[in-house]
């Protein structure tokens, strides 16, 4: 069985979403991966929930 492989995306503000933030971690954790042969990565991405503002206790919905 192949091992499972996470990439984890994170920006805390929504300013750090407009300026490519997620899309340059992606590109750098990809370039990365394919240097050290690692195949089928997982994304998780963490976009513009600061936890320093209490806004990740916010309950969705």
């Amino acid at each position: 069985m192949a091992m499972k492989h996470y990439a984890y995306l994170r920006v805390s503000s929504t300013q750090q979403i407009d300026r490519s933030g997620l899309k340059r971690q992606r590109a750098l954790l990809t370039e990365y991966a394919e240097r050290q042969g690692i195949a089928n990565l997982e994304w998780i991405e963490d976009a513009g929930i600061s936890a320093f503002k209490g806004r990740n206790t916010e309950s969705v919905g």
